[in-house]
């Protein structure tokens, strides 16, 4: 039987999003959390299907990630700065464990890339519709 190496912890958790603007103005501009890293392709990197999206990563202070994507992917994937693989627990919930391959200074590089990156991605797509915006600048008293 094949033993497996402990997962040591979590570098991001993943979330589905409808919108890769609206995603960043919250967690950046209303959270605090900076944009790190932006990954936009035209296909799917597991299967190779043409399909464009974006992955988004916000970075927490320990070092760790909250991400989104629009996009649906199963099975090994190399993102490059991670190799991943994509798959369902018992409960139909998706996971993905991931194995980092880059150091320090190429996340500097990919930290100082993303708001470009983004911009580049949202300059080509249009918004859906959202209430979002509404309520952007309303502030709540303590």
């Amino acid at each position: 039987m094949t033993t497996l190496k402990r997962i040591n912890g979590l570098h991001h958790y993943a979330y589905r999003c409808r919108n890769a603007e609206e995603t960043r103005s919250f967690y950046e501009d209303l959270l605090g959390l900076p944009l790190a890293h932006v990954i936009q392709a035209d296909s799917v990197p597991s299967t190779g299907a043409s399909d464009p999206y974006v992955h988004l990563f916000f970075e927490f202070t320990d070092g760790s990630y909250i991400a989104f994507f629009d996009l649906d992917v199963v099975g090994v994937t190399d993102h490059e700065f991670v190799k991943s693989i994509y798959f369902f627990d018992p409960n139909g919930i998706r996971l993905e464990i991931t194995c980092e391959v880059i150091g320090e200074s190429e996340r500097q590089n990919h930290r100082n890339a993303a708001a470009a990156d983004l911009k580049t991605w949202t300059d080509t797509r249009p918004a859906p519709p959202t209430e979002f915006y509404r309520f952007k600048n309303e502030t709540v008293d303590p």
